[in-house]
């Protein structure tokens, strides 16, 4: 491993790097003829749980398509991996995801092929540690947890309180994307977030792992070009939204192979040593392999290298210094010449950063490229700037002088919604990726309308920006003479069912009245109210809650 990789990850690991190991080291005891993934270690770092492929010990035999092992250190090295025994291994895919406590695993079953089984007990689930067994517990509460994919990863962060997981789900800006939910008081788990664009791509974020920091996000994607099928890459989080964060890095050749890297971890008892997955020299299937990336000691070095010191004096001799130095002070003030004041100089204007615009314009529902104009516009003086757009390989790439400060992207193609996406240039990196993903203009596309929010329990707008995202609405009837749309309101489900109905409809007809009012003829728009009948999110928690009560539109003719 080169300098160059050091010096990258010094920036996002809490240790300081020194030193590096030479090469990555493979496991053999760990590791078989067969498919190891998926690795978690255990919070005390005494152990390593992973997935084994088509085993002829799992509990479907050579065709499971994953049980649980666990190895045990044994000094440096790890000692000869067993398989989970009981009913926490089955014939699904069954991963460890992560300790709630010292006593409690979750881990997920997941049906791998594409025709779901309703009766697999997919999900997250609870078992308690009884001597050498796992006793099942409970299923993990998580009721808004949906994945289309026939992927799926999870980790819990070292303290049992943060879930990073890869699927596709609500919100997805493609395949596979990364999303992060937390632990309640009461046990239960909240709604997943998307991580945002700044990590997602239209491609595959897979296996992400969130240091001890809860800040330090790493994961594999195939999103971003890389050295092979998918690479690891590195991202910190910048606020706490958990939709911003610095441009992910790629861990470079030390790490990422032409073959597939996944499931990267640090050992929380042996800091800077990492483990990962690679198909590098395993004929196609995973091997768990490791690799000092920072010394163990680096920490207590620093700290004793500064001494601290303390010298006693009597605080009635501090006081006669002090007086001394007070006379002196004055007679020298009484010497020295008026000041005569500089002229002000106003202070020299940031420069504009140097921003490389980069990613594709794609079509939502086929990820093909489509054909657009791309606008940059200043949100503080309304200026515009035309981005490049390669119409022949469908991407934008280029490089522009912006002021630090907020742009909006408009993104216009014929056929398609209009996309505006609100991005920052700020000096903490100086590239901005994005996929724009289009929406078609065709019979039955949904598409909820932003923002528009209602006081509670009224058919009352709370927000007089609502305008703005109704506005946008307008214009789209009005560019398009022959559309027309039904509006549909949706409640969360608190309350007597028939009076949500009722407001869902009074909801909707408010926005038909404003859009009417505008000019658009009565019989283009068409309402429905649904109540609480069909949510996109739990119920349980206000933020679910709040993703429920929404008004979307439906294209019924074009």
């Amino acid at each position: 491993m080169g300098a160059s990789i050091v010096t990258m990850l010094a920036s996002f690991l809490p240790v300081h790097f020194t030193q590096a190991q030479e090469q990555v080291e493979n496991l053999s005891r760990l590791n078989s003829s067969f498919d190891e993934q998926h690795l978690i270690i255990s919070p005390d770092g005494e152990a390593i749980y992973f997935t084994r492929a088509h085993h002829r010990d799992n509990a479907g035999g050579n065709k499971d398509k994953g049980d649980i092992w666990v190895s045990f250190k044994e000094g440096t090295d790890w000692a000869e991996p067993v398989r989970l025994t009981g009913d926490i291994n089955n014939e699904l895919y069954n991963a460890a995801v992560g300790f709630v406590d010292e006593n409690t695993l979750m881990v997920f079953y997941h049906n791998m092929s594409s025709v779901v089984d309703s009766k697999s007990r997919l999900g997250l689930h609870l078992y308690k540690r009884s001597g050498n067994q796992w006793i099942y517990d409970s299923k993990v509460n998580m009721p808004s947890l949906s994945n289309k994919s026939t992927h799926q990863s999870a980790r819990l962060t070292a303290d049992g309180q943060v879930m990073v997981i890869a699927m596709e789900s609500y919100g997805s800006y493609g395949n596979e994307d990364i999303y992060v939910s937390f632990r309640q008081p009461d046990g239960a788990w909240s709604d997943p977030q998307n991580l945002g664009p700044d990590v997602n791509t239209y491609q595959q974020e897979m296996t992400p792992f969130l240091a001890s920091d809860k800040k330090t996000l790493y994961f594999s994607s195939n999103g971003y070009g890389g050295f092979g099928g998918r690479d690891i890459y590195v991202s910190k989080r910048l606020d706490d939204t958990w939709e911003r964060w610095s441009t992910p890095v790629n861990l470079g050749p030390e790490v990422n192979s032409i073959g597939v890297e996944l499931s990267f971890t640090l050992d929380p008892d042996d800091k800077g040593m990492a483990y990962f997955t690679t198909t590098q020299d395993s004929e196609g299937f995973g091997d768990v392999v490791r690799m000092r990336i920072a010394p163990a000691d680096e920490e207590e070095v620093i700290e004793e290298e500064v001494p601290e010191v303390i010298e006693e004096v009597m605080i009635e001799e501090v006081e006669e210094v002090v007086e001394e130095v007070k006379e002196e002070v004055k007679e020298e003030v009484k010497q020295v010449p008026p000041v005569i004041e500089a002229p002000k100089v106003a202070p020299e204007p940031e420069r504009p950063e140097l921003v490389v615009l980069k990613g594709r314009v794609l079509n939502i529902n086929t990820m093909m490229p489509v054909k657009a104009e791309i606008t940059l516009i200043n949100m503080v003086d309304s200026s515009r700037q035309t981005v490049s757009y390669d119409t022949l390989n469908g991407e934008f790439y280029e490089a522009k002088n912006l002021e630090r400060q907020s742009y909006q992207v408009e993104v216009r193609s014929s056929g398609f919604l209009v996309l505006k996406q609100k991005v920052e240039v700020t000096t903490s990196g100086n590239l901005l990726a994005r996929d724009f993903l289009l929406t078609p203009i065709e019979v039955g596309t949904a598409v909820k309308i932003e923002n528009v929010l209602f006081k509670r329990g009224t058919a009352t707008f709370a927000d007089e920006q609502v305008s703005k995202e109704l506005d946008q609405i307008y214009q789209l009837l009005v560019d398009n003479p022959q559309m027309e749309i039904r509006l549909e309101g949706h409640t969360d489900n608190l309350g007597n069912p028939n009076l949500n109905q009722i407001l869902s409809e009074r909801r909707v007809e408010a926005v038909k009245s404003y859009l009417v009012g505008k000019g658009i003829a009565i019989n283009r728009i068409a309402t429905k109210g649904y109540g609480g009948t069909r949510p996109i999110a739990s119920n349980q928690e206000e933020a679910g809650r709040e993703l429920n009560r929404r008004v979307e539109f439906v294209i019924t003719k074009f």
